[in-house]
């Protein structure tokens, strides 16, 4: 639920509620109560009614710093929820000012700097620190020009990211937390932290007041599974690309052993040819799955390989056990190929180029 502030000005109420948004700036709508004498909404409109019969109705949207008015425009009402804007906007700055021990972000072209992270390979994960200096560290050593920023209240921000669609965040570049659902439909946060000493994981629930809480696995909680979120975050950041390191006739790299490309079976026991954007991946992953004996070759013809995976029954994955951003899935249509990546589907003739296409 959006975070509500009332707001009373001559004895007319006010609601603003306070949405996701982004990093740079959230997204803010505004609404009267029924029985202000002026800034009706307009006749008919009703959003939600609170305790003691008060209905509240939008006037004013504030998006991506742009507000958008509900009723009828005037300059003195314009003028008006400017000057409440500001006022609301002021009093979140002082009471985030006034927040203990909060973690710090960095923000570089309005963008905050992010994780593609193994560890969680289907969004985007957001670097956070306990100390500023870390952060501001952080930023020095990317060599861009950027702001180090306040978290603010803990649980509120990680709530509002999770909304924006980052599917979790790393703590300290060690910590990682991820976004839960309790018995109770609550949404909670969860830090896991390996125990070496133990060969164990330690988890930690974050608290109302910021604070983190032995988690002992008796609370039941489910992770968060929202990939349309992620993907749509994903696409705002990286770009409307088929996939990161992409380039137009870029070469492709597979795993072969006899002239053949060698098929493997993935955590879900389906066949799979894998195919790799760089020599150095496809080298690791035969490492990593014992593929003794294969030779990392550059792929001729990416359409035939496609097909005859499928023939015997494989389907063929760019990157297969990497991060979503960094590859996809492949198959044939019509006789062209077609990729489906975080953002979307895209076409090709042989994959020396994709085009964006809605299938």
């Amino acid at each position: 639920m959006p975070k509500r502030t009332q707001i009373v000005h001559e004895k007319d109420r006010f609601l603003v509620a306070e949405e996701a948004g982004d990093l740079r700036r959230p997204n803010l709508v505004i609404y009267a109560h029924h029985s202000n004498a002026s800034l009706q909404a307009e006749e008919g409109t009703f959003a939600f009614e609170t305790e003691g019969n008060n209905k509240w109705s939008p006037i004013a949207e504030v998006i991506e710093g742009a507000m958008v008015l509900r009723i009828s425009e005037d300059g003195g009402s314009v003028e008006f929820l400017k000057k409440l804007l500001q006022r609301y906007l002021w009093e979140r700055a002082e009471a985030q000012s006034r927040v203990e021990n909060p973690w710090w972000y960095v923000v570089v072209n309005g963008r905050p700097l992010h994780f593609l992270d193994r560890a969680v390979p289907t969004g985007l994960l957001l670097p956070l620190y306990s100390e500023k200096d870390d952060a501001e560290n952080t930023l020095r050593e990317s060599n861009l020009e950027g702001d180090v920023c306040s978290t603010g209240a803990r649980r509120e921000f990680l709530r509002f990211r999770a909304e924006e669609g980052f599917a979790g965040a790393v703590l300290d570049g060690k910590e990682y937390i991820y976004w839960c659902i309790d018995d109770e439909s609550e949404m909670q946060f969860l830090k896991l932290r390996p125990d070496r000493e133990n060969n164990d994981i330690s988890g930690h629930l974050l608290g109302e007041k910021g604070e983190w809480g032995v988690w002992d696995g008796e609370e039941e909680l489910d992770f968060v599974e929202d990939q349309s979120r992620w993907d749509t975050l994903m696409v705002r950041i990286l770009g409307e690309i088929p996939f990161v390191s992409y380039a137009q006739d870029m070469i492709h790299y597979s795993l072969y052993e006899a002239g053949a490309v060698v098929l493997i079976e993935d955590e879900e026991e389906e066949r799979v040819a894998p195919v790799f954007a760089e020599p150095v991946h496809a080298r690791r992953f035969a490492a990593e799955h014992e593929l003794t004996g294969t030779e990392v070759e550059s792929v001729l013809d990416l359409r035939e390989l496609v097909s005859e995976a499928s023939e015997l029954g494989a389907v063929t994955r760019i990157e297969p056990g990497e991060h979503r951003a960094l590859g996809g899935l492949l198959w044939l249509r019509h006789g062209r190929l077609v990729l489906d990546s975080f953002s979307g589907f895209w076409d090709s003739e042989d994959g020396s180029e994709f085009l964006s296409v809605n299938l």
